[in-house]
C-alpha cells in the first residue's frame, strides 16, 4: 500500500503538505539549490530555501546507524561545516520546538518521523547500509525509550531517493533486503522507499500513516542531486523538520 506525499513547491523547495496539521515545518530542496558542507554557496542556498542557520542541526553522516537526540545546544552545528556538524550520525530526534534537524541526500532515501501526540520528530538518512542495520527501528526506539512515542501513533514520510526503476545492484541485495530487492530481466535493483516502509510496518507503523514522494533523484537529475548520476561531484539536498507549536 503506497499512499502518496501530497507536496507544495516553493521556489527551491518542496513542502510535506500533510505535516503542516502536526504543527510541524518540513521540506526538503531541489536544484540549483546545493547544501554539500563543501558548497562554496551554502550559506546562500540557507538563506535561498528559507533555513534560520541559527536553528539548524545538521549530522555529518556515514552511512551508519547512530541516532542522536538533538536540543537548543546544538543549533548551528554543521552550519559552516563538516566539521563543526554532529559527527557519525545518521538519524537525529528531538522534542524541542525551533530545533530545525535535517539530513543530506543525494540518491539515499530522507526519512521524515513525527509523533503528533508525544510531539517529537526525527529524521532519518536511509541508504542501503543504514536500512541492513535498522536505522528506523533504532529511530523508532530511541522516540520510545526517551518520548515514550507508540509506532501506531508516528506519521512517516519519503522524500526524494533513488527508486527500483534506476537503483540496479549487486547479487547480495537478494538476500539483504527480501521483497525490497527484486530481479528484473536487466538485473537486480533495490527500492529503498519499500524497504524502508517495511521496516516501519514491522515496528507497528500503520501502512497507512506512511507517506511517499515517489521521486526517483536519478530519473529527475534536472531537478535532484544524485550521485549515480554525476558521482563524486554530485551536490547535495537537504531535508529539513522542525516543531513549531
Amino acid at each position: 500500500m503506497t499512499v502518496p506525499l501530497i507536496l507544495q513547491k516553493e521556489k527551491g523547495r518542496y513542502v510535506l503538505a500533510p505535516f503542516g496539521k502536526f504543527g510541524v515545518e518540513a521540506f526538503f530542496t531541489a536544484k540549483p539549490l546545493d547544501l554539500a558542507f563543501e558548497s562554496r554557496g551554502r550559506r546562500l542556498a540557507l538563506r535561498q530555501a528559507g533555513i534560520d542557520a541559527g536553528k539548524l542541526v545538521c549530522p555529518c553522516q556515514i552511512h551508519g546507524t547512530r541516532v542522536r537526540i538533538a536540543g537548543k545546544r546544538d543549533r548551528g552545528a554543521g552550519v559552516s561545516g563538516r566539521k563543526t556538524a554532529l559527527q557519525e550520525t545518521d538519524a537525529l530526534v528531538t522534542s524541542e520546538k525551533e530545533v530545525a534537524l535535517s539530513v543530506l541526500t543525494a540518491d539515499c532515501l530522507p526519512v521524515f518521523l513525527v509523533d503528533p501526540e508525544k510531539r517529537v520528530i526525527a529524521i532519518a538518512h536511509a541508504g542501503w547500509r543504514g536500512l541492513q542495520g535498522r536505522i528506523l527501528s533504532r529511530v523508532l526506539g530511541v522516540m520510545a525509550a526517551s518520548y515514550g512515542s507508540c509506532p501506531g501513533d508516528i506519521v512517516a514520510g519519503f522524500g526524494p531517493a533513488i527508486r527500483s526503476c534506476c537503483y540496479e545492484v549487486g547479487e547480495e541485495f537478494l538476500s539483504f533486503f527480501p521483497g525490497a530487492a527484486r530481479r528484473q530481466d536487466r538485473g537486480i535493483f533495490m527500492d529503498l522507499a519499500l524497504g524502508a516502509r517495511m521496516e516501519l510496518e514491522a515496528e507497528g507503523v500503520p501502512a497507512q500513516r506512511i507517506l511517499d514522494s515517489g521521486i526517483c533523484t536519478c530519473c529527475r537529475a534536472d531537478e535532484f542531486h544524485s550521485y549515480r548520476q554525476s558521482g563524486p561531484a554530485a551536490g547535495r539536498n537537504i531535508s529539513v523538520l522542525r516543531l513549531l507549536v
